[in-house]
């Protein structure tokens, strides 16, 4: 059998984070960027994918790369990989993160959103793994608000991908703060 290793990204608002990791040898390597939002999506992809490649290149010890997986802030649409409206990347609606990652990799990578990857690392590696639970519920706080739900050892994506995406929610209220998606938010 051939040993493999994995490689992560945690896409964040403010930091990109890039991980390799191998059952047999855990983490190996990390590198972290911050996350040059203000130089547009097509830098930090490329960041990103220079990161990735920059960890492939080591090698490590003839192991193959059995994946490459991606978790980013949503509200994400799955499969599709889709940005939908993110309150702390703006400019990113709508934007097709899995092709654009695909084309400058030249490589499948797995996208899911950042609060479901936590609590599927939590099940599997943490808490629910000790506790032996099946199912359960994060909430993640970083640049922003987000969560992620396993139910029956699964991540539960809804319909389309954004089950449980309740790290933003839209308050109509004129008197409240102002938040980067356009809405208001009660201070």
């Amino acid at each position: 059998m051939t040993q493999t290793y994995s490689i992560g990204v945690d896409l964040g608002a403010t930091n990109l984070r890039i991980a390799s990791y191998s059952e047999a040898l855990g983490l190996m390597d990390t590198i972290s960027l911050p996350t040059r939002l203000v130089e547009g999506r097509e830098r930090v992809v490329r960041d990103l994918c220079e990161a990735v490649v920059s960890l492939k290149k080591k090698g490590y010890d003839g192991r193959g790369l059995a994946g490459v997986g991606i978790g980013t802030p949503g509200p994400l649409e799955l499969p599709e990989g889709i940005l939908r409206n993110p309150p702390n990347l703006h400019g990113w609606d709508g934007f097709d993160l899995r092709n654009a990652v695909e084309t400058c990799l030249a490589h499948s990578v797995s996208i899911e959103s950042d609060g479901n990857a936590a609590a599927l690392a939590e099940a599997r590696l943490g808490a629910g793994r000790e506790r032996k639970v099946d199912s359960l519920g994060i909430l993640t706080l970083g640049t922003g608000v987000g969560n992620g739900l396993i139910l029956n050892g699964r991540i539960w994506h809804g319909s389309t991908g954004m089950g449980g995406e309740a790290g933003h929610c839209i308050v109509k209220d004129e008197d409240g703060a102002p938040c980067g998606c356009g809405g208001f938010w009660w201070p």
